[in-house]
């Protein structure tokens, strides 16, 4: 004869003991897994426009080389979506250097960096510069999203 299995009970005993820590299960700051996010974001985009920019063809023809710069362009403009409005959170200068066809990282945006007086996307040398700015804007404002270094959670 099989003696009586207890699985039933354990099962149960186990299912209880699992609802239970699920409950329990509180994000310690919500405001650091926001910032955290945040970050992540930011350097997912940053990491878009390196991926686009190293993988051009540099031996295309010419609609290649605007459609290529449209992707560059596409890529910055996503970049800087994510870090304007912190940006304009701690009044850091959003302004461009007047070489570039645009005045600020808001009319980047706004035309997806698109040259309205060339009828083009802007050249790789003027996109990689509103790149370059973007990236030393952000340097400037990166200790006030950063969490710490551990990026652990008390969960």
């Amino acid at each position: 004869m099989s003696e009586p299995s207890d699985e039933p009970a354990e099962q149960a005993e186990h299912a209880e003991l699992a609802d239970e820590s699920h409950h329990e299960a509180v994000l310690a700051d919500p405001d650091d897994y926001h910032r955290s996010q945040r970050l992540r974001q930011i350097h997912k985009a940053r990491d878009k426009v390196h991926q686009h920019f190293t993988s051009f063809d540099t031996y295309t023809g010419e609609a290649t080389h605007n459609n290529q710069k449209g992707r560059l362009a596409y890529a910055i403009t996503a970049y800087v979506i994510e870090i304007l409005p912190i940006l304009r959170q701690t009044d850091t200068s959003i302004a461009l250097p007047p070489q570039l066809p645009w005045d600020t990282f808001s009319e980047y945006v706004t035309t997806t960096g698109h040259d309205y007086e060339r009828d083009e996307y802007g050249s790789y040398q003027e996109a990689m510069m509103v790149f370059e700015l973007a990236n030393q804007r952000f340097a400037e404002i990166k200790p006030l999203v950063e969490t710490d270094e551990t990026d652990e959670w008390d969960i």
